[in-house]
Formats: structure tokens, C-alpha cells, sequence
């Protein structure tokens, strides 16, 4: 995905892997960082909300985008399509059903919306915005350092 953005150029921008608990950068220098589906996948998401907000400048914003809770009444539906469908499509397509029934298990395990707000306020960040996409099952929480 990196390299995808480096080819498409504009913006002068400075693109780095690494693991979000442990950022390689100096307090207060990035006005924003974003993140998208990977939080759920950490070892220790609370650590990295507090390295997202040790590196945020004053004003900066973390955009996060990650799986949710579905509406109460989309989830019934939800549900038997992610535990039915998902894997079914992961082992047509990428020739790996464990892939997808992992995902469909840590969307599953993942906290809901309330307990994401609270651990981006923890980390010392308010937040500012947050917006549901297809029923509840996608949700952009950003937040802003005062």
C-alpha cells in the first residue's frame, strides 16, 4: 500500500512502517494520522493511542476508521453474512478461508463504539466527529488534541 501512495506523488509527504506503539517521532510533530482497520489487530491498541496522541501537534487529528457494532436491528443480518458469506468469499477469491474467519472473529471480539471513545479520551484526545457507515458496521472516530 506504501508504495501505491509513493507513486501516485503529490503532496510532499513522508510515508513509514511501523508499528504504532512504539512511533519513531518527536513529541507534538504530526498534524495527522490515520488509521484505518488495524487497531483491532494490535497487541496493545491503548499504547497506541497514546503514541498517536504523544506525536499529534496541538490541533492535530486522528482519523480512525474501523469495524463496529451494527445496528440492532441490521445485526442479525450482519451476523449470518459475515459467518456464512465472508469465509466462503475469503476461500474463492484468496485461497484462504482462515484469513476471513479470523476477521470475521476480531470484528466480533472488537470493543464497541462507547469503549473506543473512551480509549481515545484516555490517551489524552477529544473527540470531535464521529460517523457510521452501512448500518453501523464501519465507524470514523476522530479525534483532536486540545
Amino acid at each position: 500500500m506504501l508504495e501505491v501512495a509513493r507513486a501516485r506523488g503529490g503532496a510532499a509527504l513522508r510515508y513509514v512502517e511501523t508499528p504504532a506503539e512504539t512511533l519513531p517521532f518527536g513529541d507534538a510533530t504530526v498534524a495527522m494520522v490515520t488509521l484505518s482497520f488495524g487497531l483491532r489487530n494490535m497487541t496493545d491498541p491503548a499504547r497506541a493511542l497514546s503514541e498517536v496522541a504523544r506525536v499529534l501537534s496541538p490541533g492535530g487529528h486522528l482519523v480512525l476508521l474501523e469495524f463496529s457494532k451494527p445496528a440492532a436491528w441490521f445485526a442479525p443480518i450482519y451476523g449470518l453474512h459475515a459467518r456464512h458469506v465472508i469465509p466462503r468469499i475469503g476461500a474463492a477469491v484468496a485461497r484462504d478461508r482462515g484469513a476471513y474467519t479470523y476477521l470475521v472473529e476480531s470484528i466480533e471480539r472488537f470493543p464497541g463504539r462507547e469503549d473506543i471513545a473512551r480509549e481515545i479520551a484516555a490517551a489524552g484526545l477529544d473527540l470531535v466527529e464521529e460517523r457510521a457507515f452501512v448500518f453501523g458496521v464501519a465507524r470514523m472516530h476522530i479525534g483532536q488534541k486540545a
